[in-house]
């Protein structure tokens, strides 16, 4: 299957076309609970052997792709729709289903050690209609993590503090530009410490940290649970 680099809106429609029949507001409205909408999902990039040739990606099958929701049913539609299409197709390429695997909910820790599997972007839209994305070593950064985790909450009906501390480990930062159709995202990957209270590192894990997590962007995989306090870093 060869794609463009920039594949990820190409992703993000294929979710949506499998959810317009039990989610058809996904797409335009999102969950709210008053405010705007958030769309409360999120996936990694896709994962097998591939080449890199220009602006182009080749990949050769099996191909895995993880998606993630802390939305009650969300992903339960998804597994329960996908065996049925019969025109499932990425970029025009047909796929064909191997397998799906739905996975237990995780119990969370208070703090962990994380590494990204897609940039962590943040950003504010400026009065000139410009957009800023922000960097960890930027003041507005951690605020701004926190704002938006507790949107995230709000939405979920959750009563969990939105508080949060998001340390890089330095070595690992990096800068990343992501294409999603004729917009590009600044973000960055990495490994972090993360620590928030379990059932807000729960609604991060499921949904994403910051922002455009339905257009691929916030995924992270938990590698440990920090030491008790006095044991030492990670």
């Amino acid at each position: 299957m060869e794609l463009p680099i920039a594949y990820h809106a190409l992703v993000q429609g294929l979710l949506y076309s499998v959810w317009r029949e039990t989610r058809p507001f996904l797409h335009d409205a999102g969950f709210s609970n008053g405010g705007r909408g958030l769309r409360l999902f999120t996936f990694g990039p896709l994962r097998g052997r591939y080449q890199v040739a220009g602006r182009r990606i080749r990949f050769a099958a099996p191909l895995r792709l993880e998606v993630r929701s802390p939305v009650s049913g969300l992903l339960e539609d998804l597994c329960r729709a996908l065996p049925e299409r019969r025109d499932l197709a990425l970029g025009g390429v047909p796929l064909r289903l191997e397998q799906i695997t739905l996975r237990d909910r995780l119990l969370f820790p208070s703090c962990a050690l994380i590494r990204t599997c897609a940039p962590i972007a943040l950003y504010r839209t400026l009065p000139d209609h410009r957009t800023r994305y922000f960097a960890p070593f930027d003041p507005e950064w951690l605020p701004g993590l926190e704002r938006n985790l507790a949107e995230k909450l709000a939405v979920l009906g959750s009563d969990a503090p939105a508080a949060l501390e998001l340390d890089p480990l330095w070595p690992s930062l990096c800068k990343r530009v992501l294409r999603f159709k004729q917009t590009y995202i600044t973000g960055y990957t990495g490994k972090f410490r993360l620590r928030a209270a379990p059932e807000a590192m729960a609604a991060l894990y499921y949904a994403g940290l910051g922002s455009r997590n339905s257009q691929g962007c916030g995924m992270f995989d938990i590698l440990s649970a920090c030491p008790a306090e006095g044991e030492g870093a990670p």
